[in-house]
């Protein structure tokens, strides 16, 4: 009994202390969300020390949601420059779901690299991005919303909206108050 009692002493001893010499502070994967609004579109990056995830809402009261649909669909446009030299293009399709609780529409996480064609030579490269449902568009009237990877750096007279957490969603999952923050952020 005495054995296995100091067994589990120094077992447990010896993992605080590599949870200790990680040499991380405290606070490396608190999320924190940068929401960039642009008309009807909302932006959203959420971020911490060891992960991070990109969201596309449209507000309740943009055009497209107005028609009620089930879904809008975000065509994302991503064009740079490859390593050779050459120009290349991706679209991609985003689909919007209802929020929940009725604050617009809301892409579930997904990676902002995953829009990117392949080979880029800069990652920092401009998103053109359009909303679609039921053979409609928007698309801020034909100039298309444009979003880069750095948008909370630059957000050329757009709102932009932070915040940070204080919680850990364990490096690969988007923390209740965030989801609450992005909702809030439909409503505005």
């Amino acid at each position: 009994m005495k054995l296995s009692f100091v067994s589990s002493a120094i077992i447990s001893i010896g993992s605080i202390s590599t949870a200790f010499a990680s040499n991380y502070p405290p606070d490396y994967a608190y999320q924190t969300a940068s929401a960039l609004h642009d008309g009807a579109a909302l932006f959203v990056h959420v971020g911490s020390g060891c992960d991070s995830a990109d969201l596309f809402g449209y507000n309740k009261t943009g055009p497209l949601a107005q028609m009620n649909p089930e879904k809008i669909e975000a065509v994302v446009t991503a064009e740079c420059r490859t390593s050779n030299g050459d120009t290349t293009k991706r679209v991609s399709v985003i689909t919007l779901g209802k929020e929940w609780r009725g604050a617009g529409y809301l892409s579930p996480a997904f990676s902002f690299y995953s829009l990117l064609p392949n080979n880029c030579e800069s990652l920092d490269q401009e998103l053109r991005v359009a909303f679609s449902a039921n053979g409609l568009w928007d698309s801020l009237g034909g100039n298309d919303y444009r979003i880069n990877y750095g948008f909370y750096k630059g957000v050329n007279g757009r709102r932009l909206e932070v915040f940070h957490t204080g919680m850990s969603g364990g490096c690969n999952n988007i923390v209740m108050p965030i989801w609450d923050f992005v909702a809030n952020q439909l409503n505005n």
